[in-house]
């Protein structure tokens, strides 16, 4: 049976958050909405609950199940309990972490909620040799500076080519790692799709890389179609290098995750080939790309890859980016970058 418990010497418009923690968001509903009838009050509640059919908090006794039971939990403006509302039969109730944190939460200013932003990879494939590649690399730049456009948030990455190396000028940014990388992607795409400037965007849409117009309409429509999470923390360490914690989650069984440490603010003056006597300019540069691992058969993927940072790269201009992408269809699900 439902009980009411109402604490002395607490009056309840001195009551200023709310705090529900249930057996599920659909149970802590119909019970603020009872509170409410009861009280003549409206409530601002928050969930600390779990979706229909699962459980939270500790076991009840050795072998059983965890159980939550449906508690209503009011605390006022200094975040002391003023009355709760229980299910008396339970012995579970949300923890002292639980109900400390949704406090603070709840106490805090509220901004207007959003929509996360879609986590998009865009894909430059380019090259210092080739003189349609600078108005790409500045588009890139510019994405890249967009922090979010329309719900998007832009993952930049430029993959500098080895094949224009032999016509005048070897980019000292290419490998054929890079070059191998584009071919991957023309054998899905289809027909000769090996040139210069090339944008992927998240694997399924690719195009001639200066295309503003069509760069952002690809950024818009494959926003949607990401499925994975992925949550990145650099972990510093005492000696030697810092390592990159990688959570990943919602991934399709198989999905492979990739690692890449990029580099931004680097510049060429080109002697040579096709773009001789220009200073160019690079955001993004692929640095290292290597595979971390893949998703499990839940989607899941959980590693901490070290961080091998070569010392010529600049401090303050590295970011590291893990992304998801399926094997044979070169699709990506999700992505993620932090500063190093």
């Amino acid at each position: 049976m439902l009980q009411l418990e109402r604490l002395k010497g607490t009056a309840l418009k001195s009551v200023a958050i709310l705090v529900v923690a249930p057996d599920s968001p659909e149970d802590s509903s119909a019970l603020v909405a009872t509170v409410e009838k009861q009280r003549h009050v409206r409530l601002t509640h928050r969930f600390l609950s779990a979706p229909r059919g699962r459980t939270m908090g500790r076991p009840v006794g050795e072998g059983k199940a965890p159980r939550l039971p449906p508690s209503l939990i009011l605390v006022d403006e200094e975040g002391r309990e003023a009355w709760r509302f229980v299910e008396r039969e339970h012995r579970m109730r949300p923890s002292d972490r639980e109900l400390a944190r949704a406090v603070a939460d709840a106490a805090a200013p509220q901004a207007p909620w959003a929509p996360p932003c879609a986590a998009v990879l865009v894909e430059l494939f380019t090259s210092e040799g080739c003189s349609s590649c600078p108005p790409a690399e500045r588009l890139l730049a510019l994405l890249a500076s967009e922090s979010a456009t329309a719900g998007v948030e832009i993952v930049p990455l430029a993959f500098h080519v080895d094949y224009w190396n032999r016509l005048g000028w070897a980019d000292p940014f290419s490998s054929a790692a890079f070059t191998e990388r584009q071919g991957d992607y023309s054998r899905v795409f289809g027909g000769d799709r090996v040139y210069t400037p090339q944008m992927v965007v998240n694997g399924r849409r690719e195009f001639v890389g200066s295309d503003e117009r069509v760069a952002r309409s690809a950024l818009l429509a494959t926003a949607k179609d990401a499925t994975a999470v992925v949550r990145l923390t650099v972990q510093e360490a005492a000696k030697g290098p810092a390592s990159l914690r990688v959570s990943v989650g919602g991934a399709t069984e198989g999905a492979e995750i990739f690692l890449a440490i990029s580099e931004d603010l680097l510049s060429t003056d080109v002697p040579r080939g096709e773009n001789a006597g220009r200073h160019l300019e690079h955001t993004a540069v692929v640095r290292d790309l290597r595979r971390i691992g893949r998703a499990d058969g839940s989607g899941r993927f959980e590693g901490s890859p070290t961080l091998a940072r070569d010392p010529a790269w600049k401090a303050g201009a590295l970011h590291a980016v893990v992304f998801v992408q399926e094997r044979g269809s070169r699709r990506v699900l999700g992505a993620a970058r932090i500063a190093l």
